[in-house]
């Protein structure tokens, strides 16, 4: 599988949630307006202050990083995943190979069909 189709998709899903989230928070807390376009209610917990505010603030916050935390993790798997060497490079064929659990051979099922 080409690795342009997992990351081209998780990189434009890291990108709209980032935007969706950063925008829904300058919407509500900057601009003082819910996703309506009303005015937040004077009881609003951000408003209130307090405990209430502070308890919005740790549950929300968390979704602002919902969308940066995924791309960090889309890079590094397409580093990862572009870096990783040819197999059969080097003078030992082993040296630069897939690790040993991936060339471990098993045990064929009994009664299983081989070659």
């Amino acid at each position: 599988m080409p690795v342009s189709a997992a990351v081209a998709p998780a990189g434009l899903g890291a990108t709209a949630l980032t935007l969706l989230w950063t925008v829904l928070t300058f919407t509500m807390v900057v601009s003082g307006r819910t996703v309506t376009g009303d005015r937040l209610p004077a009881d609003f917990p951000t408003r209130v202050g307090g405990w209430q505010a502070l308890s919005r603030y740790v549950c929300y916050t968390p979704l602002l990083l919902w969308g940066p935390l995924p791309a960090v993790l889309t890079v590094a798997y397409a580093r990862r995943r572009r870096q990783r060497p040819q197999r059969g490079a080097g003078n030992c064929a082993t040296s630069h190979d897939e690790p040993a659990a991936a060339r471990r051979q098993f045990p064929a099922l009994p009664g299983a069909l081989t070659d």
